[in-house]
């Protein structure tokens, strides 16, 4: 999936001075910044459907959460979904976008936030399908409870690990990488969770108990499916239910709802028909 940045809206969390637009390659990260040097900061990205906000509430609740797991100053949710609407309402004419919302530290203890519009050039490339290795995150499913100063759980900028994941995977041949557990199970996608069809119920691994960072988008997709009377689990899933799994999906808020052909090398069954279905039901929510 391809995406073109088109703009940045730069505001000051520290004082109400007015927020401006930049074009997205003017200059505004000071060198000095421990969200570059340290990576202390936290971020979302937020799909856009022609105008359309997915999941905004679940955003800004994790973006606060992982915040204060971080020990950042407390967001203050009005002016940022004032701002996101603002940014939102910018990009309108695009079927397909997204929003990059970043608030992290500076070296003095002062703040900055910024949020990045982009579009969606290639909104289908993925809607038939991708194939996925498993890779060891090299942690035990409950190491997020056990030691949360890992801050499993909380979206931060510290996002090598996973991009480097994702580049390991290409290079094998795959599209993307699901993350073990030391005690094999199922964990995430790089920059997604993941869920399962089987025996009439969607699963997902349950980010209550695993080392997992909460789906906004599996969160509001169960929901919508639960109102249509679906059965819903979030519950441990081992390797293997994956490739008898009459379906396996990637979920992430630009991509939404991606399915999976195979997994490390297993085929996969894949049903447009419902995919298709996912699709539609999530993105009847936005608004």
């Amino acid at each position: 999936m391809n995406t073109e940045y088109l703009h940045v809206l730069w505001f000051n969390p520290d004082t109400d001075c007015e927020p401006r637009f930049y074009d997205v390659h003017h200059p505004l990260i000071p060198a000095t910044s421990d969200a570059i040097n340290r990576g202390v900061g936290v971020f979302e990205t937020i799909g856009i459907l022609s105008g359309r906000i997915l999941n905004l509430d679940e955003h800004l609740e994790r973006m606060c959460t992982s915040a204060n797991r971080l020990g950042l100053r407390s967001i203050e949710p009005d002016r940022w979904r004032s701002l996101i609407l603002q940014s939102a309402k910018k990009i309108a004419d695009q079927e397909r976008a997204g929003l990059r919302v970043v608030y992290a530290r500076n070296s003095n203890r002062s703040y900055l936030a910024w949020i990045a519009a982009f579009a969606v050039r290639d909104p289908d490339a993925l809607s038939k399908g991708i194939k996925v290795i498993t890779l060891q995150r090299g942690v035990r499913s409950d190491a997020g409870r056990l030691y949360p100063w890992l801050l499993f759980g909380a979206k931060t900028v510290s996002y090598a690990v996973n991009m480097h994941a994702l580049e390991v995977a290409q290079a094998r041949g795959a599209d993307d990488a699901i993350f073990l557990s030391e005690d094999g199970l199922v964990l995430e996608g790089t920059t997604s969770n993941l869920i399962a069809y089987n025996k009439g119920a969607f699963i997902t691994p349950c980010p209550r108990t695993m080392s997992i960072l909460p789906g906004t988008t599996q969160k509001r997709l169960f929901m919508l499916l639960e109102a249509e009377g679906k059965k819903t689990l979030e519950t441990s899933v081992a390797t293997e239910a994956l490739y008898n799994s009459e379906g396996v999906w990637l979920t992430s808020s630009v991509r939404m709802i991606t399915p999976v052909v195979s997994v490390d090398g297993n085929r996969v069954r894949f049903d447009p028909g419902l995919t298709d279905w996912l699709n539609e039901l999530l993105a009847r929510s936005a608004v």
